[in-house]
């Protein structure tokens, strides 16, 4: 246990003992007897408790809650869970959404890098007519 891991289940769990790990708590405790300016960390998490329990409850109707659980997509495990499913009756067009997006992402990389490169230019030019001006000989040095 270190001050870092104190600081992320006190994030975490909020500074009541009752809802932390119980794995966690007696290393926790033995860390803030060591150092106790770590107290802080609990301190900060007592007010944000404190802020969450003064917010009022929102009672929510079992219609609105069914309409929730209806709404959201059926779970997916695996490294591809985000992924929309692959099924043969898959609209035509839905490759071109992708094709689409790839176009624009190139569209935008083009005219990002023609506007990139004239603020170059331009900066560039800036530079050769201030050290033009710096090194070059004045007017009154030619008039004297």
């Amino acid at each position: 246990m270190d001050a870092t891991r104190l600081s992320e289940l006190a994030d975490a769990y909020g500074a009541d003992w009752r809802r932390w790990p119980e794995t966690e708590r007696d290393a926790a405790r033995s860390l803030l007897a060591r150092d106790p300016e770590l107290e802080r960390v609990l301190f900060e998490a007592r007010g944000l408790d404190a802020i969450l329990h003064a917010a009022p409850r929102l009672d929510v109707s079992a219609r609105l809650r069914e309409r929730v659980i209806d709404a959201a997509p059926k779970a997916r495990k695996g490294p591809f869970a985000w992924a929309p499913r692959a099924t043969s009756r898959a609209p035509r067009s839905a490759w071109l959404s992708g094709a689409g997006v790839a176009a624009a992402v190139c569209a935008g990389l083009l005219v990002g890098e023609a506007a990139v490169s004239r603020a170059a230019i331009d900066i560039q030019a800036d530079v050769v007519l201030y050290q033009a001006a710096a090194d070059g000989v004045d007017d009154t040095e030619i008039l004297q």
